[in-house]
């Protein structure tokens, strides 16, 4: 029986001393998304892709189809390499491939002869039906979402439309990893041993929300989103981080949210429960200036203080001294 999806993040580093081992956001969140089908993760920044491969190279009868993430760069060469022994081991397992370089390059990936699919853009949905299809021996060609080397263009037209609601789906799947590990080898990239009084003990890059509703020439969120913002539901995000927090050591968070300043109301409510759940850390975000301004109008930023919120991370949107 087929029903074990194999999930793989290629090593984000050429030179070992940048290496920076992160918990693989992507997988996980497509772990939660694709049960009761089993997923294995395997994560090249903590093991090589050949010691990757061994993991699951006796399991592969039981294969579905081998998912892999990667951003522009290392993680693509090594995602290539991990599909390659796979290829030679199992011809006939589907290489389907994710993530922010094939879902803006996607018609230039699919060529390649280790990618089977493209999934543009959040897989929590696409990926699903995908393999939906795969199980029932169908063929994925027509998945809204997807390209394949025979719809190429074609599918790039018909991404995942706005009804998908991220609300409803699940949070990333942080219980199918071994975070002790990832706290550990986060230590070393805190910014500082000690923030607001609170001695940091892991570091944490977290995704409360996907996409963004507007259209920056530097951006490639329009690209892949197409002006679109997704959130989880913020209760179960509140509860998440509490865990991590508190059970988990992680009380550094990092959140790498596109626009998580979009919904004004979301943010105040996020730090309103923050603050009566007692929560002990500190959270930095990025925003633009737009969003401070709006926040310093409302006399939020104060609260987003009191929340923890340490740093807001902004962006050089233009080099025009009358802009």
């Amino acid at each position: 029986m087929k029903d074990t999806i194999v999930l793989f993040r290629g090593t984000s580093y050429n030179d070992p001393a940048q290496r920076v081992v992160l918990i693989p956001l992507s997988l996980i969140s497509l772990s939660s998304a694709i049960a009761p089908y089993r997923s294995v993760i395997l994560d090249g920044n903590t093991q090589t892709e050949s010691a990757c491969f061994e993991a699951i190279e006796s399991r592969l009868d039981h294969v579905l189809c081998v998912g892999i993430s990667a951003l522009t760069g290392p993680e693509v060469a090594s995602g290539l390499r991990f599909a390659a022994l796979v290829r030679a081991a199992r011809p006939e397992v589907p290489i389907i491939w994710g993530g922010w370089h094939v879902s803006c390059l996607p018609e230039e990936s699919v060529v390649n002869p280790l990618v089977d699919a493209v999934v543009i853009g959040l897989g929590q949905k696409t990926f699903v039906d995908l393999i939906r299809r795969l199980d029932a021996g169908e063929s994925f060609d027509t998945v809204e979402g997807v390209v394949t080397k025979r719809t190429g263009y074609a599918a790039m037209r018909s991404e995942r439309s706005a009804a998908f609601n991220l609300h409803d789906s699940p949070l990333p799947a942080f219980d199918t990893l071994d975070l002790e590990i990832y706290r550990r080898e986060s230590i070393s990239i805190l910014p500082y041993p000690e923030i607001h009084g609170i001695k940091l003990t892991g570091y944490l890059y977290y995704v409360p929300s996907f996409g963004c509703p507007f259209s920056c020439g530097y951006c490639c969120n329009h690209l892949v989103f197409k002006n679109k913002w997704y959130g989880y539901s913020i209760g179960a995000v509140l509860d998440q981080l509490g865990w991590l927090i508190t059970e988990k050591g992680f009380n550094c968070v990092a959140i790498i949210d596109a626009e998580f300043f979009f919904k004004l109301d979301r943010v105040e409510y996020f730090c309103d429960e923050i603050i009566k759940r007692g929560y002990q850390f500190v959270w930095d975000a990025q925003a633009s200036v737009k969003s401070i301004n709006r926040m310093a109008k409302m006399g939020l930023l104060h609260k987003l203080k009191e929340a923890g919120c340490w740093r807001l991370n902004i962006g050089a949107e233009s080099g025009s001294t009358d802009m």
